[in-house]
């Protein structure tokens, strides 16, 4: 009973006590659900604009780190979603985000929460179920001293009471001021913190939300033959006297 709690206060621990790491995260969007379960289903669209700050080449895939918590503040689903530069992922209220519970009962409603974080998976510290590989939302998020909520770009659809769907984008829950920096990478540390030990260590498979596949790429058509400069191939009054 002890050990969890040890571990998430060691990460936790880990993270405040290196100021170079404790500068390299923090920065996360939040938005709200409601009548999940109910038709038509909600959606959560996130994108990676492909702009990874502090990387050699400036881009790179970025981790969308999910933590779902239900109406009374308990963490109830979490998951790592791996999206690669300019892609974009569409996950399901329903069926991805709150269908499998730590508790058993799905959160009708409640709020989203998803951290930006380079690639943060190891060999020692593997993705859980449900998350995509690099992508663990039990540790801390990797950030860039200069990254901001701009690194991720997250909207989702609301079913109001009479069934209508509305639209919305993420707002910002943490950003690189000084005044609020500090706080952002305790809250993210936090929520990686709850989800190690309650649904990743001692959930027994639940409480993991699950990952889709990303939109694959469009195949750009392969480009037209140049024109040659044969008069043959030129219709008929292209030329006048």
């Amino acid at each position: 009973m002890f050990r969890p709690r040890m571990m998430a206060f060691a990460v936790l621990a880990i993270v405040l006590a290196l100021p170079g790491l404790a500068q390299a995260q923090g920065y996360y969007v939040v938005d709200y659900f409601d009548n999940a379960g109910a038709f038509p289903d909600g959606t959560v669209r996130i994108s990676n604009p492909g702009l990874v700050p502090g990387t050699a080449s400036g881009v790179g895939d970025q981790c969308a780190l999910i933590y779902v918590f239900d109406k009374d503040q308990q963490l109830a689903e979490c998951c790592g979603c791996r999206i690669t530069p300019n892609g974009l992922i569409k996950l399901s209220v329903n069926n991805d985000l709150t269908s499998n519970a730590l508790t058993g009962v799905s959160p009708v409603r409640g709020t989203f929460v998803v951290v930006a974080s380079n690639p943060n998976a190891t060999a020692v510290n593997p993705a859980p179920a449900g998350s995509s590989p690099g992508c663990q939302p039990g540790l801390p998020a990797i950030q860039a001293a200069q990254s901001s909520v701009g690194s991720i770009a997250a909207w989702s659809t609301h079913v109001q009471d009479t069934g209508e769907l509305t639209e919305g984008n993420f707002v910002a829950g943490g950003n690189n001021t000084t005044a609020n920096s500090d706080r952002s990478v305790v809250a993210t540390a936090g929520f990686a913190a709850k989800c190690l030990t309650n649904s990743i260590v001692n959930g027994s498979g639940h409480g993991l939300c699950s990952c889709p596949t990303e939109d694959p790429p469009a195949v750009d058509p392969p480009p037209l033959p140049l024109p040659g400069l044969s008069l043959t191939g030129i219709p008929r009054g292209s030329f006048q006297d």
